[in-house]
């Protein structure tokens, strides 16, 4: 049972790589093979990033007393990526997945259901962390040479070690499925949470070059600190140098936080996985009611789904939270960024308002709420085809939430952003309405991918929002678009230093006015033939 369980979570996971979604059958081998080398692909070019970090460490420690100190930080590294990758995923595997309720009405062991999603989870970590390691492990052997223990324990290290990263990571699953359950407002909670993660990773990467200096120049004493306060990372770094009794020891405290964490959820999964999940009751308190239009129904319907699903909300709408930072980080630092202008960029400063404009866009074109709208409907699909409303309103809902959230956010960023950076009001205005046209393009593109390509048959929300094509469709051509203004405006930039801006805002508009025709005719008829 346990092998058809996980069987089933991996092809959930996986399943766009071997299933048409639109026609339910298997790919083709050389389908099968272009989506395996896509992901592929995907993974060496975030790697490549590491590669460098992998160098610049590997060249100033390798070759010191303290080498192990080189596998030691790029540990903690993998360490954190394969936790903050993973980590949504399996909160929502564990314990919000569509079919707990089912599979535990079954003769199926609780133990046997939570082995199989705990693999499938080991699985997702065992990808996030060897995104680090193996440039890690390829830097190292490059300098210092091949032998047979200095490969051999690195391969075996990368299999135990991501069972730690799989401990963490289900003890922070754990951690906010039982805060959820204790409190009431717990989609509020989840997502502070999840904001002041996000907010420490990003601050770490913004200052890691500056770390990595201090680091460097700081080697010795960092050894004897982890040494003394991190000892597991100082085995994990020695163990892969070649060091056999530091490869058992760590491979033993490795494998035994996994046993405790098991421990721990075996004991408490029941429960979690089949708590009562509903909002807290409300006395009834009579009110006048006052009826609304169909659009605003259906609009406050859509809200309502992506501020209660926060993997929805924090995976589509990042972009939400940063804009307002980079204005307020802006607005502080207009001084610095126009002598920067000055100093640094006096060759290409006509193309200023046109890079303004694709930063602003890039930012929102981490929001992809209408691309996994249609999908997320899920099952329940019918319930709203069978209301009494045209299909181009509920489609129209859709669009209208991704451009209202977004609209606020990025135009005061583009507004100040622009003044920042020294622009003109006139090119402060046409930035803003480039921005505007970008915005209701990338909800309507986002759309259109779905309606495309839906997927009706998930069971965790993860599916639909983070791994279904039209969620990666999306974003690649909402950053193709994003930054396409900028060759534009220096073609162009001989008439004006905004015309190029100008023109990239009617090439916005035109699209997006396209897009909108195809979804109120053939898109509409797709959204009636699911």
């Amino acid at each position: 049972m346990f092998i058809l369980l996980f069987k089933k979570q991996m092809t959930e996971m996986f399943r766009n790589y071997f299933i048409n979604r639109k026609t339910g059958q298997l790919r083709t081998k050389p389908q099968i093979l272009l989506f395996i080398a896509l992901f592929a692909g995907v993974l060496v070019f975030v790697s490549t990033a590491f590669l460098n970090i992998a160098r610049t460490l590997a060249g100033a420690i390798v070759f010191t007393d303290n080498e192990w100190l080189y596998y030691s930080l790029l540990g903690i590294l993998s360490l954190a990526l394969g936790i903050f990758g993973s980590v949504f995923s399996t909160y929502s595997m564990m314990y919000l997945a569509k079919d707990n309720d089912l599979l535990l009405s079954m003769p199926i062991r609780p133990s046997t259901l939570l082995g199989s999603r705990m693999a499938s989870a080991y699985v997702l970590s065992l990808i996030y962390e060897a995104v680090v390691y193996i440039p890690s492990v390829t830097e190292y052997l490059r300098l210092a040479g091949i032998t047979a223990l200095n490969i051999t324990i690195p391969v075996l290290n990368l299999f135990v070690s991501a069972f730690a990263v799989l401990a963490l990571t289900c003890f922070f699953g754990w951690l906010i499925a039982l805060i959820s359950v204790r409190l009431s407002n717990k989609n509020t909670i989840t997502i502070v949470l999840s904001l002041l993660f996000l907010a420490g990773y990003y601050v770490m990467m913004y200052k890691f070059q500056s770390v990595l200096e201090l680091v460097i120049n700081n080697a010795d004493s960092l050894a004897e600190k982890i040494r003394r306060y991190a000892y597991p990372f100082f085995l994990f770094g020695k163990a892969n140098t070649g060091d056999i009794v530091s490869f058992l020891l760590f491979a033993v405290l490795a494998l035994g936080v996994f046993a405790a964490a098991s421990v721990i959820m075996s004991r408490t999964f029941l429960r979690l996985a089949t708590a009562n999940k509903g909002a807290k009751k409300k006395e009834f308190k009579e009110t006048s009611i006052t009826a609304g239009s169909v659009g605003s129904a259906l609009f406050r319907k859509e809200l309502r789904r992506f501020t209660g699903t926060p993997i929805y909300l924090l995976n589509s709408g990042l972009g939400l939270f940063i804009a307002p930072v980079i204005a307020v980080i802006a607005a502080f630092k207009g001084r610095e960024l126009r002598a920067l202008i000055g100093t640094q960029f006096g060759q290409i400063s006509m193309l200023i308002p046109a890079i303004v404009a694709a930063a602003v866009c890039a930012i929102c074109a981490l929001d992809n709420i209408s691309a996994p709208s249609v999908s997320l409907e899920g099952k329940s699909l019918w319930v709203l085809k069978s209301l009494p409303v045209k299909t181009r309103s509920i489609l129209l809902a859709k669009i209208r939430l991704h451009f209202r959230l977004n609209i606020i956010s990025e135009e005061i960023a583009a507004i100040v952003l622009g003044f920042a950076f020294g622009c003109s009001a006139a090119e402060t205005a046409l930035i803003a309405a480039a921005v505007a046209a970008y915005v209701f393009l990338s909800a309507c593109t986002g759309l259109m991918f779905n309606l495309l390509k839906p997927d009706l048959n998930w069971t965790n929300e993860v599916i639909p929002v983070k791994q279904d094509p039209p969620i990666i469709f999306s974003m690649l051509s909402n950053f193709v678009f994003a930054v396409a203004g900028v060759p534009v405006a220096y073609l162009l930039s001989f008439l004006h230093p905004a015309a190029g801006v100008a023109a990239t805002a009617f090439v916005y508009a035109a699209a997006a006015l396209i897009v909108f025709r195809w979804i109120n005719t053939k898109g509409v008829k797709l959204f009636e033939a699911l």
